[in-house]
């Protein structure tokens, strides 16, 4: 069943939490923009489409 994330404070979460892979370039950067946008460098949109780059990357059922 698909999962709900809402906002880059959960995202951040799956990222680290059991993420299935996380070397790849896409995971990386996925979880730099989540931090930034927690910590408010980056607006959380950005965060956002590197998660979701992330998810495709990786197919974990996350949505």
């Amino acid at each position: 069943m698909p999962e709900t994330v809402a906002g880059p404070f959960e995202a951040m979460i799956h990222l680290t939490d059991g993420w299935p892979e996380r070397t790849s370039a896409l995971f990386i950067e996925a979880r730099n923009a989540c931090r930034a946008a927690v910590a408010g460098l980056i607006d959380g949109d950005v965060a956002q489409i590197k998660f979701l780059a992330a998810v495709e990357a990786a197919k974990p059922g996350v949505n």
